[in-house]
Order: C-alpha cells, then structure tokens, then sequence
C-alpha cells in the first residue's frame, strides 16, 4: 500500500501514527497540533518572554554600567574610598558576566528553540539575581554618611535601578521574585542598621523602614501586572499566528482540492457526456455502453461520497451510533466487498478475524479499514498477496492490513494523511482517486477514539495497525472500554 506517495528503491522502514495524543515538537508553532493547542500556546508564549528577556537584558546593559559608574561617584570623596572601590569592582565583576551570557545568546541562542533558551536562562540566572543584592548594599555607602544632595541623588539612582529593569524582570517569574526579594531584603537590612545603629539613629528616621516596605509591596505587585499584560500580549500575538496559519491552510486546502479534484473529476464526466451522446445516436449500443456509464457514474459518486464525509469530519457535528459490533462480521463483509476489486487485478485477498466484539460505529467502522483495504488494493501490483487480519491484543481489538505494495518512503509517510497529498512517480501506479482516502482514515480514527499506525518499506510493502477503540453506547457517550471476546 502507498497512498499517495513515491517509490523509493532503497528499502528504509518507514513509520507513522495518528492517535489522540499528539506529540508536539520542541518549538511549537501555532495550530501545530490541533489536540494540544493549549499546552502548545503556554510553551510559545514562556518561549518569547524568555527570549525577550534575554534580549532587553543585552540591548540595557550600556545603562546599567552607566549606573554604577555615576553610584560610585556620588559616593566617592565623602565616603569610605576602600568600600567604594570594593562595591565598584564588585559591580563591573557583575557586569562583565552579563555581558558574557549576552554574547553568548547573541552569537549561539538568538534563533534557538524553548528548551535551548530556558537552558541557558537557568544556567544565567544566578547572574542577574546576583546584580539585587549588589545594588541592595549600596545603601551602606551613602545613608547617612554623604551630605543630602548626595544622598538624594544616590536615592535617585537606587530608584532608576529598581524602576527601570522592572519591564525586563517580570517577564521571568522566578528572576523577578528572586531578584526583587533579595534586593529588598538587603536593602531593608542596611536601612535598619542605618537607622537603629548607624549614622541614621533616631525615631523619626525609622520612616525609611515604612517606606522601604512599602516599595518593596508596590514593586511586587506590579511585576505581576506586567507580567501578566505580557501573557496577554503574547497570547494575543499567538492567536493571530493561529488565525493566520489556518486561513493560509484553508485557501492552500481549497486550491488543492480544486486542482485535485477538477483534474479526477473531469475523466469520467466527460465520458458521460461522450457516452450519453453516442447512446442517443445510436441507442442499440445500450448493452456495451450500460458498464461504462456505470463506471464513471461510480467514480463521481464515489468522489462527492469522499467530499461529503470529509466535511462532516471536519465540522466536527460527528453523531455516531454506537451498538455491539462483531468484528468478524465486519471482516466478512469487507472480503465480500473488496475481494471482487482484488481479483480484478489477480491479487490474492486473505482475511483471518476471532469473535472479539465491541462498542462503536459498524458503518464509519466499516468505511476506516475500507479506505485502508482499497488503498493497499490500489497500490499493489498484479500477482500480490493482501492480508485483512483481526486479533485481541492487550484486551483491544487490533484490525491489520499486510501488502506486498510499492510501499511508502521514509520521507513521505508523515504526509500520507495530509488531504489531497499525492505525488505522481514513475514507480507508482496511475489510480483513480484525489488523495482523500487515508485523510478519511485519519478523522475516521479520531472519531472512533482508535489509533492508526503505519509501517512500510519502500519496495516491500506496508502494514498499516488500527487499534480500534471501544465506545461506551448512549447518548453523547463515547468512553472508551474493553473488548469482550
């Protein structure tokens, strides 16, 4: 079986799965994966505050130094010059190491993944929490050591270096926290000591303390609300991303179907037309033209049926009827159906079912493993051997399509299930069809709460797995059980 896809020479194993748990890769992208939307949209939206915050903490950094530098200098001349020195070394120690993990983003990170950046934000982040405390200890240089205009403008700056990176911090969680706490903290203890044995002593100045605390509340509370109004921002920014990527999708699906199914479409109704002519010019050429218009009517059918049941999937307003299923009857009328097709085309069609019997749709049942049953019939070459096997696996049902088809190619079998998905190749046989049945299958599956798993070696042929789900009947149930045999 190799729907719609190439021969590849080389025999590579090749395989695919469509279940309900879809496996999101490292870097999601919006609408990636329909099922784990959310969890897709929480991973970018920490993906581009993490990458934001390592970005603002790059491009400010030239302030920071500038900060430092005008600190030490308020501080200089009025003050104790070894502790100057020793805070000012400390502060460029700081900064060149911010520099360093700047670098290091801009030059092997900028355009790498989540995982990436949030390995490097953990390993960093010692750096920018330990530029808090830092600052927090600068109040032991100037309260109540320096004359008051030093004072106030060392306040002032203090002020800027807790105001400013504020934006950048909160956008990071657990840097914001740890950052503002520890710098609080030390601040708050070196006022204490100001003020309670320091230079500071006295009642009136344990103000300092109040409004200390105070900041400390108001600067947590508002790193939530910008924290907060980014998640919203860049949720907003994912939604569009979303809405954008799928109308792109829908107009892509659209002229694909066109082109698809203009093409397939447009063989057998121009036989019918043909046909229709001749039989009205000459009507004793019923018998030979009866097939033949039967044929291509079949084919339009069989298209618009395809079309139809591919759009109810799509809506989602799927309403199944759920009652025991035998699947050895399923597997009967199956053979009944698509062996005559089989020896059409000398294919040798064997079938083995058990007993089991479950709970789900029999006609969308029945119309999954036929999809898959017609696909292998299609692809498969004169003098070949299909296998339709049912078993009990694990206490579930497993219903197994073998071939000795022209298989699928590593490098396409992810594609199999995309709509519309057929690539015309020299090694792969012309058959009839716009590519929509193992999309049917796909929808079919998820519907059926059942796992379809495609195995193949281009050249060899392919198994393709269905591992039906047991549906609990009633109204809107669709719980999944066991098989009973």
């Amino acid at each position: 079986m190799a729907p719609e896809a190439s021969f590849h020479a080389r025999p590579v194993l090749a395989r695919a799965r469509v279940s309900l748990r879809a496996e999101p890769g490292s870097d999601p992208a919006p609408g990636e994966v329909e099922e784990d939307a959310p969890a897709l949209r929480a991973r970018w939206i920490l993906g581009q505050l993490t990458r934001s915050f390592l970005r603002l903490s790059r491009t400010r950094q030239p302030l920071g130094v500038l900060l430092i530098l005008t600190m030490a200098a308020l501080c200089w001349g009025k003050g104790n010059h070894l502790a100057v020195s020793a805070w000012l070394v400390a502060g460029l120690l700081i900064a060149a190491m911010r520099w360093r993990v700047g670098q290091v983003y801009l030059r092997d990170h900028r355009g790498a993944g989540f995982d990436t950046l949030a390995l490097l934000l953990a390993r960093a982040a010692p750096v920018f929490i330990l530029e808090a405390p830092f600052w927090g200890a600068s109040v032991l240089l100037f309260f109540g050591r320096l004359p008051e205009v030093n004072q106030f403008s060392c306040w002032l700056v203090l002020t800027l270096v807790v105001y400013g990176p504020i934006t950048r911090l909160a956008l990071v969680p657990f840097v914001f926290h740890w950052s503002v706490n520890s710098l609080f903290l030390v601040m708050l203890t070196c006022v204490l000591y100001g003020v309670v044995r320091g230079p500071m002593r006295g009642s009136v100045n344990y103000w300092f303390v109040a409004l200390t605390l105070l900041h400390w509340a108001v600067i947590v509370g508002l790193g939530r609300a910008i924290h907060a109004n980014q998640e919203e921002h860049f949720g907003l920014q994912y939604d569009l991303a979303l809405k954008e990527r799928q109308a792109t999708e829908a107009v892509r699906t659209k002229n694909r179907f066109l082109a698809a199914a203009t093409h397939d479409m447009r063989q057998p109704v121009s036989a019918l037309a043909l046909y229709a002519d001749f039989l009205k010019d000459n009507p004793e050429t019923h018998a030979e033209l009866a097939p033949k218009i039967a044929k291509a009517t079949a084919a339009v059918s069989h298209l618009f049926d395809s079309l139809f049941d591919l759009s109810i999937l799509e809506s989602g307003q799927v309403h199944l009827t759920i009652e025991p299923v035998q699947i050895a009857d399923i597997v009967r009328d199956l053979q009944l159906q698509y062996e005559p097709l089989a020896e059409a085309k000398n294919i040798r069609l064997r079938v083995r079912a058990g007993h089991a019997v479950i709970h789900s749709d029999p006609v969308r049942l029945r119309r999954m493993v036929g999809n898959v049953l017609s696909n292998s019939i299609k692809y498969s070459q004169p003098g070949k051997k299909i296998l339709l096997a049912a078993r009990l696996q694990q206490g579930d049902v497993v219903v197994e399509v073998f071939d000795q088809g022209v298989g699928i190619p590593a490098d396409k079998i992810e594609k199999v299930f995309e709509e519309f998905y057929r690539v015309n190749d020299a090694a792969t046989p012309a058959v009839d069809g716009v590519g929509l049945g193992l999309s049917l299958v796909a929808r079919l599956a998820k519907a059926l709460k059942s796992e379809v798993r495609l195995d193949s070696i281009a050249g060899r042929g392919t198994r393709c797995s269905m591992r039906l789900g047991n549906l609990q009947p009633g109204p809107g149930s669709q719980g999944e059980g066991r098989a009973r045999p």
